[in-house]
């Protein structure tokens, strides 16, 4: 009884997984579809927990994938801000050097 409430369980986390990510329905269709053969002799609760655990480690994948565009996306920022304080910097450098020397001889 224990595995059937897992595998309950599993269908309910899958189902969830489904509807809130639906890429992952189009990754779950193309598995189903080249996998079908080798999922014939199974029955359905079986077929379930191999599907969740296929769609849970893409969805892992997925977040970490989310995760490295946020920090590309920072440090994209950062470095705009540090291109702008160089091209300030290169402004103030060349004024400098443009100012007419003062120093009374």
């Amino acid at each position: 009884m224990a595995n059937r409430d897992m595998f309950l369980e599993q269908e309910a986390q899958l189902q969830r997984l489904l509807t809130e990510h639906p890429r992952l329905q189009e990754i779950e269709e193309a598995l189903d579809r080249f996998g079908a053969s080798h999922y014939d002799r199974r029955d359905q609760a079986e077929r379930n927990h191999a599907r969740f655990r296929v769609l849970k480690l893409v969805h892992a994948l997925y977040r970490d994938l989310g995760a490295l565009q946020e920090q590309l996306q920072t440090q994209a920022v950062e470095l705009q801000a540090r291109e702008t304080e160089l091209t300030r910097l290169r402004l103030l450098c060349q004024q400098q050097l443009q100012l007419p020397d003062t120093k009374a001889d």
